[in-house]
């Protein structure tokens, strides 16, 4: 089980590396909206992650109500932080503090299988998971689900 996360960590780690690398060579990211307009997007979006239901996504009802339908995981960096979004359909969306970022991702069968195998494992960790209303960041280093 351990390996299996460890993976899906790496792969998920990979995946943003290579996403801010090419955002770092494209003359195109240089010129999009201000850093206020870019913070506002990502809270947006992060919030909006947080507070979405089973319901409004189309998914179907649970076998068991407890039964995960999503997973969401930050990093934290130096400079910002990376919010992994992974549900039950496939749909997998990458939120990057400093702008930019990837939604959606489930008509590619790699990312769609991916974000399924992610949302599980996650059901063989629900029962560990604690209710919570608080949503910090993560600071530099650290990774939350």
């Amino acid at each position: 089980m351990k390996i299996i996360i460890s993976i899906l960590l790496v792969a998920v780690v990979v995946g943003l590396w290579l996403l801010l690398r090419s955002r770092k060579q494209s003359p195109t990211a240089q010129q999009g909206p201000s850093g206020v307009a870019r913070k506002g997007a990502f809270d947006g979006l992060r919030s909006q992650a947080f507070q979405v239901t089973r319901n409004q996504l189309g998914l179907p009802a649970p076998a068991v109500p407890t039964e995960p339908f999503g997973v969401l995981m930050e990093i934290g960096y130096e400079k910002g932080s990376a919010t992994a979004i992974a549900l039950a359909d496939g749909s997998a969306s990458i939120y990057l503090s400093t702008g930019g970022g990837s939604i959606g991702g489930a008509g590619h069968e790699s990312i769609r299988k991916a974000a399924q195998r992610m949302v599980s494992v996650a059901a063989k960790f629900q029962p560990q998971t604690k209710t919570t209303k608080d949503f910090p960041l993560p600071k530099n280093g650290q990774t939350i689900f």
